[in-house]
């Protein structure tokens, strides 16, 4: 079979050349967008979106066809490529990739924090909170948590939902 793939395109002179230049043009998308396949492949989302195909999908031709051209999945597939698009820009910007990978590799601490906090409730009164806040990290912390509240509710002040 990979003979007779090799041979049909051989027969047909195919020009990669300018595929191969769109894709070595757009090399940090389509890494992104590799390593995003790779992900949805060893998480075993791929393997289920098949079998979700395999079970629910129509056996007859025209049914499968109708179901493709519908306005509804090609709305879908606009609106998941816009997402996956978006996602594919924020993670190529150094800062945002730098800012997530910051926050899962610490993760386990802040998990710990957050459930020693919970098992072991200090009681708090407002002088304890004023105090609390002259801790740098604290600061720091409140200081991210507000700023990204003001760019959240500028970002959400753009949203049409018409």
């Amino acid at each position: 079979m990979v003979e007779e793939n090799s041979k049909r395109i051989d027969d047909e002179d195919l020009d990669l050349e300018p595929f191969l230049k769109e894709i070595l043009g757009n090399k940090n998308f389509m890494l992104t967008a590799i390593g995003t396949i790779q992900k949805l492949t060893s998480s075993g989302a791929i393997a289920a979106f098949n079998r979700l195909l395999d079970d629910y999908t129509p056996g007859d031709f025209e049914a499968v066809v109708s179901l493709l051209s519908s306005k509804e999945l090609m709305l879908l597939l606009k609106k998941s490529i816009g997402t996956l698009s978006g996602i594919a820009y924020a993670f190529s910007r150094d800062s945002t990739s730098d800012t997530v990978q910051s926050i899962l590799y610490n993760l386990d601490d802040v998990t710990e924090s957050m459930v020693d906090g919970a098992k072991n409730p200090k009681p708090m009164s407002m002088l304890k909170l004023l105090s609390m806040m002259k801790d740098e990290e604290v600061a720091a912390g409140l200081t991210a948590a507000m700023e990204a509240l003001k760019a959240l509710g500028r970002s959400l002040k753009k949203v049409n939902l018409e």
